[in-house]
């Protein structure tokens, strides 16, 4: 055979190497288009906004029946074209117009000889919305552990509130027989029945004082249960972590004072960002478990100590120390552990499970240092909040101390008559005031073409709502709706916390904070 029969023969022995080299090839890229196809997981492959392969779970996901099917937005939403592996979580639409909350990795790669970028997405939409699930369940189950004790907190002052303003009507029923007598009597009696009287005005004064501070105290545990019991939508923002102890404290404090004196060290630190009601559901989880380490009976020989400072980074630190029983150290390593309980029977095994899927939503560290029978620290490490700080409060601390420098008019709306007049009683010494249970008559009022300085009115009312009555004052004149001033027991509604967002009115509180109110007609006043 010649040398060039040899090199036919060469070059047709590679080419059916090639060809079973290629097939090979083919067969290996069937496989794993077949294996792409088949994978739990959404897979995605794209070019800027267009899709260029998808495979079917992630056409389930988005209820789609084809890959051409994925619009821009979906594409968009899913995509983060960096040429480094990225790892992040969204949320995306599905073509009905639901949405579901993926996470994704994406990173870059060739596809058919071109550039491109590959995404591999798991739904996480349900394991979110059992993890929020639970954290209302581990919140629920705190609130029952808390309720005898928030019971008694509050019966203590409204039992003093209730049998005060009992006494201070009977004492005004006697002051008024008084001056009937006297002044049936005549003169020569008037002297000795005005000193009486006098005696009389003054321990209704006492009396009428100590019912205030009884109200008082129920407002604030109100405001307290309404901090821990607020919805996980509320507003994020800088938080001032000792207020959120103060309130945490004020919750756990039943649970605490029959078993150790609590002592605070309150150093200074930053503001934190983060959400009131999630936090403050960490550091009662951390109060009551405290106190749950210390037997009862015997609070001069124990305590709970709490102790705020800034770290040398800059951070907010929190540290809740108990002198109880402590933790065991094959414990200690699992205490974390979501269902994971050292009191079986009494409690869920989420507590701290969840506050440390909390602290870690702000960025935040939570550790703990336990000796078996000398107690444990809890330490939180939270960094400080970037946003701009609010303003400190002090118009209510002005607002009693100044007089007005005129009379406003203002009309007050509440479907509660007494509510209305209590409201009215408030204000008049120092407005003129008119107050009515009718929000479709006051709607009527400004209708008319009257005016008024403040209008305050009630946010949540049956027939029509504070939020009617702000869109139906809207649409006669803008400038009014402006100077409503909206009370509010707590937004229970979507609704009523998307219209809260959404309208820069003022707004008090319920129990109403006399102060806060005229200083909020005040503001109206300019």
């Amino acid at each position: 055979m010649t040398a060039s029969g040899n090199d036919d023969a060469s070059v047709s022995e590679l080419r059916s190497q090639l060809s079973v080299s290629e097939g090979r090839l083919g067969s290996v890229e069937q496989s794993l288009r077949s294996l792409v196809a088949r994978l739990p997981d959404g897979v995605l492959v794209h070019h800027g906004i267009r899709a260029l392969h998808s495979n079917l779970a992630l056409r389930k996901m988005l209820h789609i029946d084809d890959g051409r099917d994925l619009d821009g937005l979906q594409v968009d939403a899913l995509a983060c074209s960096v040429e480094a592996t990225a790892r992040y979580q969204r949320s995306v639409p599905r073509k009905d117009g639901t949405f579901l909350v993926v996470e994704a990795e994406s990173f870059a790669f060739e596809w058919e000889g071109g550039p491109a970028f590959l995404v591999i997405a798991h739904d996480v939409t349900e394991r979110l919305r059992i993890e929020a699930q639970l954290l209302l369940a581990d919140r629920m189950a705190s609130m029952g552990t808390l309720a005898a004790g928030v019971a008694h907190e509050v019966n203590g002052p409204l039992g003093y509130t209730i049998a005060n303003m009992g006494y201070a009507l009977d004492e005004l029923g006697t002051l008024e027989r008084e001056l009937v007598a006297a002044d049936q009597e005549g003169r020569s009696a008037l002297a000795a029945r005005l000193a009486l009287a006098r005696a009389s005005v003054q321990r209704i004064v006492d009396a009428l004082r100590e019912a205030r501070q009884g109200g008082d105290r129920v407002r604030h545990i109100v405001r307290d249960l309404k901090t821990f019991a607020t919805a996980d939508d509320t507003p994020v923002g800088p938080v001032d972590v000792r207020r959120v102890l103060e309130s945490s404290i004020n919750m756990a404090y039943n649970e605490i004072r029959h078993r150790a004196r609590l002592v605070k060290d309150y150093f200074p630190t930053p503001f934190v960002r983060g959400s009131e009601a999630r936090l403050g559901q960490v550091f009662l989880n951390l109060l009551v478990n405290a106190a749950h380490a210390i037997g009862e009976g015997d609070v001069e020989h124990h305590s709970i100590r709490i102790v705020t400072r800034t770290d040398d980074k800059g951070r907010c630190v929190v540290e809740v120390s108990d002198t109880g029983h402590g933790i065991a150290p094959d414990d200690l390593r699992r205490i974390f552990d979501p269902f994971f309980t050292t009191k079986p029977g009494s409690g869920t095994g989420l507590g701290l499970s969840i506050c440390q899927n909390i602290v870690a939503t702000v960025r935040g560290e939570i550790a703990v240092e336990s000796v078996v029978g000398k107690g444990s620290t809890f330490r939180v490490t939270i960094p400080a909040a970037e946003d701009e700080l609010p303003p400190p409060p002090s118009a209510g601390k002005s607002s009693s101390a100044r007089p007005p420098a005129r009379r406003a008019r203002v009309l007050v709306i509440d479907d509660e008559p007494m509510m209305a007049r209590a409201v009215q009683r408030l204000l008049e010494n120092e407005h003129d005031v008119l107050a009515t249970s009718d929000p479709n008559a006051a709607v009527e009022q400004v209708r008319s073409g009257e005016r008024f300085d403040a209008i305050v009115c009630d946010l949540m009312m049956p027939a029509l709502s504070g939020m009617d009555v702000y869109d139906a004052i809207c649409g006669i004149d803008s400038a009014q709706a402006r100077r409503i001033v909206f009370m509010t027991g707590g937004a229970f509604t979507p609704r009523a916390v998307k219209f809260l967002e959404s309208v820069d009115n003022v707004r008090i509180e319920k129990p109403l904070d006399r102060n806060a109110l005229r200083a909020a007609i005040r503001a109206h006043m300019s």
